[in-house]
């Protein structure tokens, strides 16, 4: 008895020596996740403060940017204001101002030149309804004939335009206009009068008011007293005024002239006349998709006084704006990431190493049974893999010279307009080659998508009752440029009364589209190419014919197969991969249609003959497309479509 208890301890003790390491292996299981906590915590500590210290640097630097951006905005407002009030005191010194002389004193001015936004220089003179006659033949000697004062109607007293420089089609409207009937104009003529001050108006339509759709600007009047009288009260002010010296203003264009000038980090903006940024009818600029507001987190107002009237300027960071080092904080991120995790795999490794050990036993174990069975599998689809390289090889080596050939072009291009060495008037050449080759290269993507869609049972058809003349009409004259450019003469002979198919309409469009432009493609200069569009019983037929290379005989049954060509070489005089034609059977497939190719021989031409069954005659039972996808591509994105014989 004694012995047998001594023999179970012995064996309770062996089994708890070989248990132990399993437990000690649980424990420092934990081990590897303990310190990646760890380490993946300190790492987003370090990433956070990269975060906070560049964002209140970008926070220092957008609001100098705004303060800068004002202060430019504010100083070219105070050089418009200088510009009027030296027109201001040239008609106070000389008392009577010719139109000669004041297009002289704007000439000099070189405002147009030196500041964008400026859209004319005028006067526009107090005149008395006694005096409107006289006003009335200054208008005719500035404009050079009949004049008038408008808009018409009996007043005590007109500020009329008399003087306007430069005077071209958009000003010489304005001529005469009496810009005290407009409210807004003329509370900024009279704060003007009564301050001696210049004058800002609010939001208005720089076209004159009889036109519609004006564009938004705003007006500052500089107001003219008589030379000597005096002007210390209002009513003196009143008495003396004479008239005002003006400009309007395009804000769009002032606003672009300045951020043009040098801003020295991008921001966005929006302008208000007023206090208010929440009203649309007083937008003067914005560059903001959305109207801004003052609680957003990066948004800054500033207020600026434009003579004498209140603008609310909002700033955001422009697309542009960047941070000094925009990768510390992804990078400080992922190294940190990175070492925690190469710490962690270190560890988890020697953890797990006596755990794979024994699954490589097992596995190879599994692996010596596999292996028997794969070498017998392999000598059966080794045959099977070369020849499929071969057609794979031959496929890539086409495709490859067909994808190569356009972005050569375009890289070729591109490189020279970097450089400059391409002169200003062969710019747009060079562009419309690079666009022309993009187009090639997107239309040869279409057709591998399409393929892409037959092979996977994903192309379908949304079926209508339709005519096919007007879609065949409208293919021939989208084809017929290219045409007459290669010297290919165009024929057609459509039927007016043919029945009505079931189909889909840009599909159809597709059909004829891959037919003639093969046709043309095949076809020398000089040939021709016809287009026949009939009705032959119960079918609507459709026939191609063109005088051009033709096909071999050995080829012409394998015309439709995809990828397919008679010459395959990347040497050959024509482009493609194989796919038009296969894409055009499969699509009169699924029209319920066939599509014969016939061909004499090499140089004898080929004709495509395409018949498909009339609408009345169609039976319903038919299988036709499944549920109708979203809208299809127009005759505009089937010219992106390249077809190969």
């Amino acid at each position: 008895m004694d012995e047998l208890l001594e023999a179970q301890a012995g064996a309770a003790r062996d089994t708890e020596h070989m248990r132990a390491p399993f437990r000690r292996l649980s424990l420092r299981a934990w081990i590897p996740y303990a310190v990646l906590a760890i380490t993946l915590s300190l790492t987003l500590a370090g990433t956070a403060y990269v975060v906070r210290t560049n964002e209140a640097q970008d926070a220092l630097r957008f609001r100098a940017a705004a303060e800068e951006t004002r202060q430019l905005i504010d100083i070219r407002l105070n050089t418009y204001i200088e510009l009027l009030r030296a027109g201001a005191a040239l008609f106070a010194a000389s008392g009577d101002l010719t139109g000669d002389e004041f297009r002289a004193f704007v000439r000099g001015l070189r405002a147009h030149e030196r500041y964008a936004g400026i859209q004319a220089i005028g006067f526009a003179a107090r005149v008395e309804r006694a005096r409107l006659g006289a006003a009335k033949a200054q208008l005719a000697a500035v404009a050079g004939g009949a004049a008038r004062v408008w808009p018409a109607g009996t007043r005590d007293e007109y500020v009329v335009t008399t003087l306007l420089e430069p005077l071209d089609r958009d000003t010489r409207p304005a001529l005469g206009y009496d810009m005290a009937v407009d409210p807004i104009v003329r509370a900024a003529l009279e704060r003007a009068r009564d301050t001696g001050r210049p004058a800002a108006t609010g939001k208005v339509a720089l076209l004159p008011p009889e036109e519609a759709g004006g564009e938004p600007g705003f007006a500052i009047f500089m107001p003219v007293y008589r030379r000597g009288a005096p002007t210390d009260s209002i009513e003196e002010r009143r008495g003396a005024l004479i008239g005002y010296v003006f400009s309007p203003y395009r804000v769009d264009e002032m606003i672009d002239g300045i951020l043009a000038a040098g801003v020295t980090e991008p921001v966005d903006l929006a302008v208000y006349d007023g206090r208010s940024v929440d009203e649309a009818a007083r937008l003067l600029h914005r560059t903001w998709p959305h109207t801004p507001s003052s609680s957003e987190p990066r948004a800054v107002l500033h207020q600026l006084d434009v003579a004498g009237r209140e603008w609310t300027i909002a700033f955001a960071p422009g697309a542009g704006f960047g941070r000094p080092f925009p990768w510390l904080a992804p990078v400080t991120f992922m190294a940190g990431t990175l070492l925690s995790f190469a710490v962690f795999g270190i560890i988890l490794v020697q953890v797990r190493a006596w755990g794979q050990v024994r699954a490589s036993e097992e596995a190879l174990r599994r692996s010596e049974s596999r292996l028997r069975q794969l070498v017998v599998l392999e000598r059966e689809a080794r045959e099977a893999a070369q020849a499929a390289d071969r057609a794979k090889d031959e496929f890539l080596a086409t495709l490859s010279h067909e994808l190569r050939t356009p972005l050569n072009a375009m890289l070729g291009w591109l490189s020279m307009l970097r450089s400059g060495t391409v002169s200003a008037d062969r710019r747009d050449s060079a562009l419309e080659v690079v666009e022309r080759n993009a187009h090639t290269q997107a239309r040869l993507i279409e057709d591998l998508l399409d393929v892409s869609r037959i092979m996977t049972g994903k192309m379908r058809l949304d079926l209508h009752a339709l005519q096919l003349e007007p879609i065949a009409s409208t293919v021939l004259d989208g084809l017929r440029p290219g045409a007459d450019a290669k010297g290919v003469r165009l024929h057609a002979a459509i039927e007016a009364r043919v029945p009505d198919l079931m189909g889909d309409a840009a599909r159809l469009q597709q059909i004829v589209w891959n037919l003639l432009s093969n046709a043309i493609k095949f076809t020398p200069p000089g040939g021709d190419v016809h287009l026949d569009v009939r009705a032959q019983e119960d079918e609507v037929e459709l026939c191609v014919r063109d005088t051009g290379v033709g096909i071999p005989p050995e080829f012409l049954p394998h015309v439709f197969e995809r990828f397919r060509q008679a010459n395959s070489s990347t040497t050959r005089a024509h482009g493609g991969v194989g796919l038009g034609l296969a894409i055009v059977r499969h699509l009169v497939e699924l029209h319920g249609g066939t599509i014969e190719a016939h061909s004499e021989g090499t140089d004898r031409g080929a004709m495509f003959v395409v018949r498909f069954p009339a609408a009345a005659s169609r039976d319903a039972a038919r299988p036709a497309a499944p549920a109708p996808p979203s809208r299809r591509q127009s005759l505009v994105s089937l010219t992106r479509r390249r077809t190969a014989r």
